[in-house]
């Protein structure tokens, strides 16, 4: 066999065709942890907001008038809305790290690039820019959760407050006198 000036030895080739395999797995998994990531955040925040959803209504249907159902329902909804919140954080956590390994692994083949195409072995991962873009939406969508659910989590735990002091209020000390005054 003739190797021509651009292409590397069948050894050099043997260890390209492994660097290049192991580079297309690995961008392959993060690109799956990435996913599972996201649909994580996706599906534990609708299944938190379906909780949610269920105690308000069953509070609200079955003990109309308990104002302790209601309060410890309001409570419940509001530790899992910040439940949501962290899930979410953490979603957005492992998400960036998977990118931060996959730009780890882009610079392994970018570091043989010129031998891999000699060898007719195409990028592993597409068009770079198209791929950055891609990265910053797998940034943003975990971010963008997080926050829906830290507005939601102070809007809950306010109506809780709400609810708490409605029940159980804070009394100031006031003298006999002053209770009745004339209006």
């Amino acid at each position: 066999m003739t190797v021509g000036p651009s292409i590397p030895n069948p050894e050099d080739a043997t260890r390209l065709h492994r660097i290049y395999e192991s580079v297309s797995k690995n961008i392959e998994r993060e690109n799956a942890l990435i996913s599972y990531r996201i649909s994580w955040s996706i599906f534990l925040s609708a299944g938190i907001l379906a909780a949610e959803t269920f105690m308000a209504s069953y509070a609200k249907d079955h003990y109309p008038d308990d104002p302790m159902v209601h309060l410890l329902a309001q409570g419940t909804i509001a530790l899992l809305s910040c439940l949501a919140a962290y899930f979410c954080f953490m979603s957005r956590r492992g998400v960036k790290v998977a990118i931060i390994q996959m730009e780890e692994v882009k610079d392994a083949y970018v570091e043989h690039e010129t031998s891999l195409k000699a060898l007719g072995y195409p990028r592993p991962y597409g068009d770079p820019h198209g791929h950055r873009a891609g990265d910053y939406n797998a940034k943003i969508f975990p971010i963008a959760l997080m926050i829906l659910w830290c507005v939601f989590a102070p809007l809950q735990a306010g109506r809780f407050a709400a609810l708490l002091f409605e029940r159980f209020p804070l009394r100031a000390a006031v003298s006999k006198e002053s209770q009745y005054t004339k209006a």
